[in-house]
């Protein structure tokens, strides 16, 4: 082992001079010291010449420093930590490992077909927002520690526990298991920087190694629980027997499933009581072949499905039985939209009027047909809370969005038109006040997310995109998202004509003019809000012709109360015309103060602990109006999150490659040297050798 190695680890995961538990097992002989003091715990365990040495990651109780073994280890000692001993979870391990003979060391080849497993993991968390974690080599397999914070109690085992469980569906295979076993608050993890000991010393085969840090980044960021809740909670529970759900059965036949619904199958395999059906292809998008998606029954009969790639991260079982069985679900508002359907049909410039009531100025009831909402194409906005109430934004119909100076009214509207192109249909946008290239910065920043965003050197609290991922966003956005040109100015009539003519040739669902102050409407006859009446006129009545979503951003008047529909700047008729008036309010001391005046703090306060609100004023379709839903803001992405940790994935992220460390030849050169020759090398060589993180 190596001081230097040892007491990293050790000061990594235990700053400040935190309580720990270093255990050495050897056999069913075990010896336990209580340390404060990384070199302290050093000169214990250096004379240990046999035997696995570990060590308790999480916060132990301070009392637990007054037994027998404070300080130097006790061969058998009367207590060790157990789970009421500590108090917080301060990491979470991911433990990746070969399946191979208990009492017995990996194999190069085995450990390499972890390292896989264990790149493809990290990069599925890094997409579900999680922090860089501390990632080293036990030995034998690869550990993950994701620092975090949160109490000791039940329910998070709980949460811990479903977390792993669940990356053990996602990523188990025959070769390689993550234990689901460590959920545990007093869980042991190897101490990196000792001999992992399981086997022969001798084995040229399966040899012992030396466990190692390979990377901790350079700023270690705490996960919230939330990102562990939001996978373990992908987990499925056993669907109650319906008619719909398996013809009034217990459990769902999911052989029947198969065969009914024309899916092929890759591999079946079992493990843990898992069964794991992996298909040839991903049923919402047929590029992502096996093993990357799958279908798995657990032993209490619950289903589930995930497709690994980013752009289907979303997608699940209840998405799977809405596309094959869609009478069961109610589609208008499932989010498989953006997988599996292609660029809705346009429709049609000719009236739908039947012959029968062709010439006619007025309609009796049975003259006219019933509406068909399964005819109507409605765009999702993606903003949960809006959705539920108004579905989305309908094709032929026209919105207004208004909200005070810098409240976020082009942001969000800049996001609804990457949700959308997400969900498979085309936008355009017209900015009247940002050049072409401020907005691609800003798109680029709102699709690439905080994952891929990096600070800028020229200013705090200033981010950017690297090029590498900027040309993967602009590729997955070509014959999408189109941009005016604004060399050709902001005159209305020839923008008229400009738009009609684009929306025909690419056929575009999603129009945005940003802002209606910015257009010249000059050329249009009578006074100022004459000229806006007809220019609301003529757009709703392209937004109608054409059959396009038609967004349009207005500001308000200067106002010292709660902002309302009538604030809104300009003629009263922008509100009038339109099918949908939102409002975009920032939430900050103006807003605590007139929505506490407006509507009572009691109920004010409920919105007090978000970023921004968006309130529906107005919607012509579901009748809701004057209703409010809390976004939280993220500064490096400018995204608008349904939760504080969201971590949305745009469909570019398909591009990107899974990087895998390259350690294949640094393995090799050592694989067949005896232990103490392989640390000794090994160490020579730390200065030039460096591990980096899989992803």
């Amino acid at each position: 082992m190596n001081e230097i190695e040892v007491r990293k680890f050790i000061d990594i995961i235990h700053p400040d001079n935190d309580l720990f538990e270093i255990r050495v097992i050897d056999g069913k002989r075990t010896m336990s010291g209580y340390f404060t003091d990384s070199k302290d715990a050093y000169d214990a365990i250096q004379s240990v010449s046999s035997g696995n040495i570990y060590i308790v990651f999480n916060k132990i109780k301070p009392a637990c420093y007054s037994r027998q073994q404070k300080d130097f280890l006790v061969p058998t000692p009367r207590s060790t930590t157990s789970d009421s001993d500590v108090t917080d979870y301060q990491w979470i391990l991911i433990d990746i490992d070969p399946d191979r003979p208990s009492d017995c060391n990996s194999s190069d080849e085995e450990l390499k077909e972890a390292l896989k497993v264990a790149s493809k993991l990290g990069t599925y968390l890094k997409f579900n927002g999680f922090s860089d974690p501390v990632f080293g080599m036990s030995g034998n397999g690869y550990h993950y520690l994701y620092k975090v914070n949160f109490a000791n109690s039940a329910e998070n085992q709980t949460y811990v526990k479903r977390f792993l469980q669940m990356l053990s569906i996602l990523f188990s295979n025959d070769r390689v298991k993550i234990d689901t076993s460590v959920f545990s608050p007093a869980q042991l993890t190897k101490l990196l920087g000792t001999l992992s000991r399981k086997g022969t010393n001798l084995d040229a085969e399966r040899p012992q190694r030396l466990s190692r840090v390979l990377h901790v980044p350079d700023v270690i960021v705490k996960n919230d629980l939330k990102l562990i809740q939001n996978i373990a909670c992908q987990l499925p529970e056993p669907e109650k027997p319906t008619y719909q759900n398996n013809y009034g059965r217990d459990r769902m036949d999911i052989d029947s499933f198969i065969s009914s619904s024309g899916l092929k199958v890759a591999r079946d395999t079992s493990s843990g009581g898992v069964r794991k059906i992996i298909l040839d292809e991903c049923p919402f998008n047929s590029s992502h072949k096996a093993p990357d998606s799958a279908l798995f029954v657990l032993p209490n009969g619950a289903v589930g499905f995930k497709c690994l790639h980013n752009s289907c991260a979303h997608l699940g079982w209840r998405d799977l039985r809405a596309m094959v069985h869609p009478e069961s679900f109610a589609q208008r508002h499932s989010d498989v939209s953006r997988a599996i359907r292609p660029l809705p049909p346009k429709v049609s410039d000719e009236s739908a009027d039947t012959d029968e009531i062709k010439g006619s100025k007025f309609l009796q009831l049975h003259q006219i047909q019933n509406l068909d909402r399964s005819k109507i194409i409605t765009i999702p906005t993606k903003l949960i809370g809006v959705d539920k109430r108004i579905i989305g934004l309908n094709k032929g119909e026209t919105s207004l969005v208004s909200g005070s100076s810098g409240g976020g009214k082009s942001t969000i509207v800049n996001q609804i038109c990457l949700n959308a192109v997400d969900a498979g249909f085309k936008a355009s946008i017209w900015s009247g006040e940002l050049t072409a290239n401020r907005m691609k910065h800003w798109i680029h920043l709102q699709a690439a997310g905080k994952q891929h965003s990096s600070p800028s050197a020229f200013a705090d609290n200033s981010f950017y995109v690297k090029a590498s991922v900027g040309a993967k966003i602009d590729e997955w956005l070509k014959d999408r998202l189109y941009i005016y040109n604004n060399d050709y100015g902001n005159k209305f009539s020839q923008l008229l004509l400009d738009l009609e003519e684009h929306v025909k040739e690419s056929s575009i669902d999603l129009v945005v003019l940003d802002n209606l102050m910015a257009m010249d409407i000059l050329m249009l006859e009578g006074n100022s809000n004459q000229q806006q009446s007809k220019m609301i006129i003529e757009l709703t009545n392209l937004a109608k012709r054409l059959q396009i979503h038609l967004i349009l951003i207005a500001h308000p008047r200067k106002v010292v109360s709660f902002l309302r529909k009538n604030d809104i700047s300009g003629s009263a008729d922008l509100a009038n015309a339109v099918d949908n008036v939102f409002i975009v309010h920032r939430v900050n001391n103006d807003f605590v103060r007139t929505a506490g005046e407006f509507f009572g703090n009691e109920t004010a306060a409920r919105y007090f602990s978000f970023d921004n609100v968006i309130e529906i004023c107005k919607n012509r379709d579901c009748g809701i109006q004057d209703e409010l839903f809390g976004f939280f803001f993220e500064l490096e992405s400018k995204r608008y999150l349904n939760e504080r940790f969201e971590s949305y994935q745009y469909g570019w992220t398909d591009a990107i490659e899974q990087k895998e460390i390259d350690i294949e030849s640094y393995f090799d050169s050592f694989s067949r040297q005896l232990p103490q020759e392989r640390e000794n090398a090994f160490y020579a060589e730390s200065s030039q050798v460096k591990g980096e993180c899989p992803f």
